[in-house]
């Protein structure tokens, strides 16, 4: 356990030392998210129209200050356009289960993925699958 492990380390220099590391990775995955970002031609503008968090938790993710959900990271990835392999890269970077063919609302996602489909279109798909939505607006059927 973590907590038995730290009351070992005698000084506070050897704790940083010994977990730095762990600082370290967890600064490269939001490097790798940035990059996505930053090579997208998508405006924030865009962005921030089509996902549900607020501008706000947008600019505390980019600025590292909180760590963003599965849920939240595919939302963004998927806003800006990123490649399949860029997805699975940026989830595992961030300790969470990549993509998987094996879970039907991975499916979903990776199917968007490979042909660009927006999140309103992933959303609508959850919803006739009676699933879990990624962006948590709600959605109103079209009574045709």
């Amino acid at each position: 356990m973590i907590i038995d492990e730290i009351k070992t380390i005698s000084t506070i220099d050897e704790l940083i030392e010994r977990y730095e590391q762990c600082w370290k990775s967890s600064f490269k995955s939001f490097d790798l998210l940035n990059n996505i970002i930053q090579s997208s031609n998508r405006k924030l503008r865009e962005i921030l129209t089509e996902i549900s968090i607020s501008r706000s938790y947008y600019y505390k993710v980019i600025n590292v200050e909180v760590t963003p959900s599965r849920d939240t990271l595919i939302e963004l990835l998927i806003a800006y356009r990123a490649d399949f392999s860029d997805v699975q890269a940026v989830l595992e970077s961030f300790n969470y289960n990549g993509l998987s063919f094996q879970f039907k609302r991975d499916l979903i996602f990776i199917y968007a993925i490979l042909h660009k489909k927006n999140l309103m279109f992933i959303n609508y798909v959850l919803y006739d699958q009676k699933m879990n939505l990624l962006c948590k607006e709600v959605i109103r059927k079209r009574d045709d």
